[in-house]
C-alpha cells in the first residue's frame, strides 16, 4: 500500500482482518476460564472478574488506536450486528426447544462453532484458519456432558475446554491479523 488510504480502503474492504482487536477479549476470557478451572477464582466471583477485565480494555483501547493509526478508521456495517441477532435468537429457540423436548445437550459450543466457521467465510474469502475454533465449539457437546441440574458447577475438564475455544479464537483472530499486515506487505513492494 502506498499511503495510509490505501491501508484505509483495503480494511474497509475486508475488515474481518483486523482480527487484533479481539485478541483482548478472547484472551480474558480463556484467561477467566483457566482461573476457575485452577481455583483462582470461582464461578460466581463477579468483582475478580470486573477489576481483571480493566487491564484488558485499556489493552484493546491501545490495539484500536494502532489499527486506526496503521491501517485507517473503518466503522463495520452494521449489517452485521442484525446477522449476530439473528443467530442469538435461533440458538436460544433451539436451545429452549431442546430443554423443552427433554435433550439435554448445550447448543453454545456448537452455536460459537457456527459462528466461528461464518468468520472464516466474511468478506468473500474462505481462510482456513477459523476451522480450528469451529471444530472446537462443534466437539463441545460431546466431550462435556450437560450438567443437571443446571446450577451444578462446571468441572475443570468443561473450563479447560473453554479455554482451549477462546484461545482457538484468539489465534485464529491474530492469523487474520498477520493476513492483514502480510496484504499491506506485499502491496508496498
Amino acid at each position: 500500500m502506498r499511503s495510509l488510504a490505501d491501508a484505509a480502503l483495503f480494511t474497509r474492504r475486508y475488515p474481518s482482518l483486523r482480527g487484533l482487536e479481539m485478541v483482548p477479549v478472547w484472551a480474558y476470557v480463556a484467561f477467566t476460564s483457566v482461573a476457575e478451572a485452577i481455583g483462582w477464582m470461582s464461578e460466581g466471583d463477579l468483582g475478580t472478574k470486573l477489576i481483571l477485565v480493566v487491564p484488558f480494555i485499556v489493552i484493546a483501547k491501545w490495539i484500536r488506536r494502532y489499527l486506526d493509526r496503521t491501517f485507517g478508521v473503518v466503522r463495520p456495517l452494521s449489517a452485521g450486528s442484525g446477522w449476530l441477532g439473528v443467530g442469538v435468537i435461533v440458538f436460544y429457540v433451539v436451545q429452549f426447544a431442546a430443554i423443552g423436548a427433554g435433550v439435554h445437550v448445550d447448543f453454545t459450543g456448537p452455536a460459537l462453532g457456527v459462528w466461528a466457521a461464518s468468520l472464516g467465510l466474511r468478506d468473500g474469502g474462505f481462510r482456513r484458519h477459523w476451522l480450528i475454533p469451529a471444530a472446537i465449539g462443534f466437539l463441545l457437546p460431546f466431550v462435556n456432558p450437560y450438567p443437571t441440574p443446571r446450577s451444578a458447577p462446571r468441572s475443570p475438564a468443561d473450563l479447560m475446554w473453554w479455554a482451549l475455544l477462546w484461545s482457538a479464537f484468539g489465534m485464529a483472530s491474530l492469523w487474520d491479523h498477520v493476513l492483514l499486515t502480510r496484504s499491506v506487505d506485499d502491496a508496498r513492494e
